[in-house]
């Protein structure tokens, strides 16, 4: 235990006492500076801190190939004159995963706007980020996931062309995870940062 709480003798009893089948509960010498020293440390030596626990499963909303055999009938669409599964989960870190600070994961995108969808060239894209607290969540739509963000990207010269094709990458960070959009043709690009602790 650490903090200004972990100070209080009821406050450490209760917690022993509360967590007494298996777990050692520690109460180091000065508890209520260690956060404290811990965020100096960390501001004096960047890279102390090689790697973290992925706090939830994180990945990104896609639609595959539909598979009877796998996929609900639900979330059959027809989309690009084939049918897909619409909302599948598509994971890039997993719940209690080590990930090291500074590495980096990618995945090709793409969208085309064939005539049923012209209407949609001149709306921005959208790559929408969920988390879980499941290690294989299925959908998106489960009730144990949650969107997280969106990276959002605007079209340019007021509309797609027919295919946009784009590279999705997550780089691991100190204390956060950053999450950009890099179109391929264009070489713009657009980003999201949200906590990774």
């Amino acid at each position: 235990m650490v903090g200004g709480l972990a100070e209080s003798d009821i406050i450490y009893r209760a917690v022993k006492f509360e967590f007494a089948s298996g777990l050692q509960i520690y109460r180091p010498e000065d508890a209520d500076l260690v956060v404290l020293k811990g965020a100096v440390h960390l501001g004096l030596d960047p890279l102390a801190v090689m790697s973290r626990i992925s706090r939830f499963t994180y990945g990104i909303r896609v639609f595959e190939v539909f598979d009877h055999r796998i996929h609900l009938e639900e979330k059959m669409v027809q989309r690009n004159g084939r049918y897909v599964c619409k909302d599948v989960y598509s994971k890039k870190f997993t719940i209690g995963e080590t990930v090291e600070v500074g590495s980096v994961t990618q995945f090709k995108v793409f969208d085309t706007f064939i005539p049923d969808r012209e209407d949609k060239r001149v709306d921005p894209l959208r790559v929408e980020i969920y988390v879980s607290e499941l290690k294989e969540p299925r959908y998106t739509t489960d009730d144990t996931c949650k969107k997280l963000c969106s990276i959002i990207i605007e079209p340019y010269d007021d509309k797609w062309p027919v295919t946009v094709k784009g590279l999705v990458t997550f780089e691991v960070a100190r204390s956060e995870l950053i999450a950009t959009f890099r179109d391929i043709n264009t070489q713009r690009t657009a980003k999201c940062k949200f906590d990774f602790m």
